[in-house]
């Protein structure tokens, strides 16, 4: 039930956010990979179920980020497993991040672009 909560906050909050302006579409911009940072890409089907999993990939993440933090509390006498969960939670940490970004973009109409297009 309260996961049912979190996952219905979480998409009023990005319906609130995404809205390009106060005329809703659903249409894809047949431009959308010639916009700048400053233009708003319109909420598309795909943008909403990635924006949608990408939420629930971060409530579980979050769950499984928080369980390694308390095993490497625990795991002070066993130092080789105290190594390995601190650098399993800095990019577990890191990683959580980026997709926070990837999410705040989906959100509010920014471009979407990976490293791959410079290549």
């Amino acid at each position: 039930m309260t996961l049912t909560l979190v996952a219905i906050t979480l998409f009023a909050c990005a319906f609130l956010l995404g809205r390009a302006s106060t005329q809703w579409t659903w249409a894809t911009p047949s431009n959308a990979s010639d916009t700048t940072d400053s233009e708003r890409i319109p909420m598309s089907a795909g943008r909403l179920f990635a924006l949608l999993f990408l939420c629930g990939w971060m409530l579980a993440w979050s769950a499984g980020i928080l369980m390694a933090l308390a095993m490497f509390v625990t795991s002070w006498g066993n130092p080789p497993v105290a190594v390995f969960m601190g650098g399993w939670l800095i990019a577990a940490v890191a990683g959580w991040f980026a997709v926070a970004n990837l999410i705040w973009r989906l959100a509010t109409g920014k471009p979407v672009k990976s490293g791959w297009d410079k290549l």
